[in-house]
């Protein structure tokens, strides 16, 4: 009996996975982005864009902008690069991307304003899969360097497909002394 309905568990799954097609890397996501600083007692929060568009069956394109603040502090990181993808299976996708990196930051201090800008790189690796043809999820590792400030981040994520050309989606990045939630929508292109 038992044996039947492990069969029967494993079966029910088969067609999900059957279903299941290469995640896509033509996209615009535009969402709400709050970021959880240690030593803050107010979340940071503002808005976040992404894009990314194949630029071959393994490269492509990526950028991003987000734009948060809590009263005094506003801040902005935006990240350009480049990506390689290959697949791992027919709903598995490897990639890694090598982005160049800016972070802003203005501190409203009485009726002066200090704002500190800085650039430098990030590297990210990791793995989309598509868990079904509507549910993806992805596992990521984010290295950030400023020079004098780095960061090592993890990212864990899921898409919702709604239809072919939009989705949900939300992330959740976690470093040593922050973490950042992003939910909204995409636009598959």
């Amino acid at each position: 009996m038992k044996k039947k309905i492990i069969l029967s568990a494993i079966l029910s799954i088969l067609p999900f996975t059957a279903m299941a097609e290469t995640p896509s890397f033509d996209y615009f996501d535009i969402g709400y982005s709050s970021w959880d600083l240690d030593g803050f007692s107010k979340n940071l929060d503002g808005y976040e864009l992404k894009l990314s568009q194949e630029l071959s069956n393994n490269f492509y394109a990526a950028g991003s902008y987000q734009d948060i603040g809590t009263g005094p502090l506003d801040a902005s990181l935006m990240t350009l690069g480049l990506g390689y993808k290959t697949n791992l299976s027919n709903s598995s996708v490897l990639f890694t991307e090598l982005d160049w990196a800016r972070i802003k930051t203005d501190v409203d201090y009485g009726d002066q304003t200090f704002g500190i800008e800085d650039h430098g790189y990030q590297a990210s690796v990791g793995i989309r899969h598509k868990l079904s043809s509507k549910l993806e999820i992805k596992g990521a590792v984010e290295y950030l360097d400023f020079g004098n400030d780095d960061s090592t981040t993890f990212v864990f994520g899921a898409v919702y497909d709604i239809s072919k050309s939009f989705a949900l989606y939300s992330d959740i990045k976690e470093e040593s002394d922050a973490t950042r939630y992003s939910v909204g929508v995409r636009f598959n292109f």
